[in-house]
């Protein structure tokens, strides 16, 4: 949000962040969205060094944060790079879910371990960040924002492993808004249809693939950047949302209408 001067609204002034998967895309672009509006944050990923030169980009601009290496699917990774940037940065009030995997194919040609792996990182990884750092959103109060895919509103072809994890991340979602509503903690989901271009590009669409199918994952507004999906990351972890939770809040141009 910016105010009357074009200046970013500093809503995050002495308050901390975690964003998971902040080492590139939505993840990164939210770290530093976050970081703008004068928040501290704790950048993970498994990709540290990428990780870490989001942090020096944040620095340099007058932020501040950690950055630690996580494994989104392992526990025990999840736990101890909770623990180091709470305990370096005190505790949050804002957890963003931004670690996603993707793959777009033929399901006859998804192997079982490529389906589990998808659900590891998307499902399994947003459990696991939600249980280890809400413990502390208990005690301050706040918010955590999921990423999930559009593919978990509707059915899109090529997507059955992350449609699936999608929509586990939804009901997920929306069973805690529901169990923490009288705690003092919101919880919403963003789903961003393409905006992670990289992860888009990265993969791509499966040889084979009917053009009618991919052009349903396309709006005529065009793909959302990543930027503004951080922008609404920023809005719904603020007081400015304080009475929405369980909501799921699509960024896509229109695809899940």
């Amino acid at each position: 949000m910016e105010n009357k001067n074009g200046s970013i609204a500093r809503r995050y002034e002495n308050k901390v962040a975690i964003v998971a998967g902040a080492a590139k895309g939505i993840g990164r672009a939210t770290a530093i969205r976050l970081a703008k509006e004068g928040g501290t944050v704790g950048l993970l990923d498994h990709d540290l060094n990428e990780a870490r030169s989001v942090l020096d980009e944040i620095v340099e601009n007058g932020g501040s944060g950690r950055a630690a290496f996580c494994d989104v699917s392992q526990e025990d990774s999840v736990s101890n790079s909770v623990a180091e940037v709470i305990g370096a940065l005190g505790s949050p009030t804002l957890v963003v879910n931004a670690a996603r995997s993707v793959r777009f194919a033929h399901f006859t040609e998804i192997p079982a371990s490529e389906f589990n792996r998808i659900i590891s990182v998307n499902l399994y990884g947003t459990f696991l960040i939600i249980k280890s750092v809400l413990p502390h959103l208990l005690g301050t109060g706040g918010s955590i924002v999921n990423f999930a895919g559009s593919s978990g509103v509707i059915g899109q072809a090529y997507t059955a492993s992350y449609g699936a994890a999608s929509a586990g991340i939804i009901q997920l979602s929306k069973s805690l808004a529901r169990e923490l509503q009288d705690r003092g903690v919101r919880v919403n989901v963003i789903t961003s249809g393409g905006a992670d271009i990289t992860t888009l590009a990265h993969y791509g669409f499966p040889i084979g693939a009917a053009p009618r199918h991919m052009e349903r994952m396309i709006s005529p507004l065009g793909l959302p950047t990543p930027e503004e999906a951080a922008s609404l990351v920023a809005y719904l972890g603020s007081d400015d949302a304080r009475c929405i939770t369980g909501t799921v809040v699509s960024i896509d141009g229109g695809v899940t209408t």
